[in-house]
């Protein structure tokens, strides 16, 4: 089952500043939700994503989850850090917290699977999934696909989504 889970202004830490933490992050900007990276090192998008704002940073190097409990209505943890120990620890501190757990390096001690993803001006999202059997196959699908929609969906589709979105806003606003 593929699921989209409402992250709006929940705090969802990234353990792990390293090339698969990137594509997680990169995967949760357009959800408007509170993102912080944990981690000693980080990439150079990471960096930037920071310096903008987009994106909280915590610079430690992460021993285990006890870090977990000073955040208020934790809604997702992403453990990709390159120590499984301490992801397993990670999954299991955040479920103790109620939050959503994910182990990119071992989806079956995950609360769910990340599909891979193909984003339409953040407006639509296709997901791929393997059920975690295969995220390289699933990213092979994906990077296969993904020209193939962008040149058949028109911009129009995606106008209309956003259009439909305001409608709803206003009439929303009048019953108030």
């Amino acid at each position: 089952m593929i699921i989209d889970l409402h992250l709006k202004g929940k705090p969802v830490v990234v353990a792990g500043g390293g090339k698969e933490a990137t594509r997680k992050v990169m995967a949760l900007l357009v959800e408007d939700c509170k993102i912080l990276v944990a981690a000693d090192q980080v990439t150079e998008e990471i960096e930037c994503w920071a310096a903008e704002k987009k994106i909280g940073l915590r610079r430690e190097a992460l021993k285990d989850g006890s870090f977990l409990n000073e955040l208020d209505d934790l809604g997702m943890v992403i453990a990709a850090t390159d120590d499984a120990a301490l992801n397993r620890e990670l999954v299991g501190a955040a479920k103790k917290l109620g939050a959503h757990a994910y182990a990119a390096d071992d989806p079956s001690h995950s609360d769910f699977s990340h599909p891979s993803v193909i984003n339409l001006y953040d407006t639509v999202t296709i997901a791929i999934s393997t059920r975690g059997k295969s995220p390289l196959v699933a990213k092979k699908i994906r990077e296969a696909l993904e020209p193939v929609i962008k040149k058949t969906i028109p911009q129009g589709i995606i106008l209309e989504i956003l259009l439909q979105e305001k409608i709803g806003r206003a009439s929303c606003r009048e019953r108030v």
